[in-house]
């Protein structure tokens, strides 16, 4: 069920971000991974979905702001790049 995949993603996200809140960079980088190849084979299936897409470019954000963190700026530069790609969709920032 894509539904169910995207919300499991979404939770996972989550998860990420109090890790990153509790200054646990690595283990934030592989949540998000996590979370990025749900988004990923979710968006396979359903790729009209503008809220996920939205959903898709708020966790490459935040894995830019992890990567960051973890000392690597080029990756983190890169994450926050192919967000604001998707941020710019006109389907997307109309969501």
């Amino acid at each position: 069920n894509v539904r169910l995949q995207f919300d499991l993603a979404a939770s996972i996200q989550g998860q990420a971000v109090l890790e990153f809140r509790r200054r646990r960079f690595d283990a934030a980088a592989g949540l998000l991974s996590e979370s990025l190849t749900l988004f990923d084979a979710g968006l396979t299936a359903s790729p009209e979905s503008r809220e996920q897409r939205f959903n898709y470019a708020q966790t490459l954000a935040w894995q830019g702001r992890v990567e960051a963190a973890r000392g690597r700026p080029r990756d983190g530069v890169a994450a926050l790049q192919r967000a604001v790609a998707i941020y710019a969709e006109p389907e997307v920032s109309a969501r």
